[in-house]
């Protein structure tokens, strides 16, 4: 850990749900195995991660995983691990991860996918751009499929035929809850009754939803530097489908003003009223 002087820095909460099927499934000691081996955060403390864990097999039947929460309890971060059936959803889960990591939290917390493994010093990146821009709604690190022949089809700038901005912190209005660093001031403006009704199998978008209306409210940013790399699983737990977004226009009508769908969502944009925006 990292301490300059004698100012003690602030700690950071961590939160991954994870609903695995089989033990084939469990991927998050990768996950844990990167957090507890990064050697310091210029600007961190420590960690302070909770596990919201709801799937038939427990990750904790996985003997590594096991050892991996005990690695980074013996290096000084916190771990909650929460075991909770039967399993009411995504939705469901990241609400009940933030409520418990925003009750004591510094104000920020880490959103992170349960097979997303970061890159050495990314999270020192996020923290960086959090201090460079302190209202930030939330930040997005940067997403790597690790398999080469999975393509990421929910990509809204592929959709778009657009190029990723070159620029180190492009301005975004839409984030992937895999690796996404959320303000708490920003969450209060979720609407979860909203959200939680993405509750069908298989069916992509709580995060968007949830992403969306924090964009329509503060400014948010993507972090180039801050790269996550995907362990897909051969059988993917999600499938993005043209009516997921189609439907993310319907439920957040009324609470996302249109030019930020239009702009957010530009491949359904002759959806939304033009004469709205």
């Amino acid at each position: 850990m990292n301490c300059t002087g004698t100012q003690k820095l602030p700690y950071l909460s961590v939160a991954i749900p994870s609903c695995c099927q089989s033990p084939g499934d469990i991927r998050i000691g990768y996950v844990l195995n990167a957090l507890a081996l990064e050697s310091e955060y210029r600007f961190l403390e420590q960690l302070r991660i909770t596990i919201w864990d709801e799937g038939p097999v427990p990750i904790v039947s996985d003997r590594s995983v096991q050892l991996m929460i005990d690695l980074l309890v013996r290096r000084g971060h916190g771990v909650n691990y929460l075991r909770r059936q039967p399993s009411q959803g995504i939705a469901m889960a990241r609400q009940g991860l933030l409520t418990e990591s925003l009750t004591e939290s510094n104000g920020m917390v880490l959103m992170l996918d349960d097979d997303l493994v970061v890159e050495h010093g990314a999270i020192d990146r996020m923290m960086e751009a959090a201090h460079k821009f302190p209202d930030f709604g939330f930040l997005q690190g940067t997403k790597i499929e690790v398999d080469p022949q999975r393509v990421y089809h929910n990509d809204i700038n592929m959709l778009n035929k657009a190029q990723a901005s070159p620029d180190d912190y492009p301005p975004l209005y839409f984030g992937d809850a895999a690796f996404l660093l959320v303000r708490g001031q920003a969450v209060k403006s979720v609407r979860w009754d909203i959200i939680t009704r993405y509750r069908e199998q298989d069916m992509a978008g709580e995060d968007v939803a949830f992403s969306l209306m924090i964009a329509d409210k503060f400014t948010c940013h993507g972090v180039s530097r801050a790269l996550g790399y995907h362990l897909s699983l051969a059988h993917p737990r999600w499938k993005w489908e043209a009516s997921s977004d189609a439907l993310q226009v319907e439920l957040l009508r009324e609470v996302v003003r249109p030019a930020t769908l239009a702009a957010a969502l530009p491949h359904l944009a002759y959806a939304i009223d033009a004469a709205e925006r």
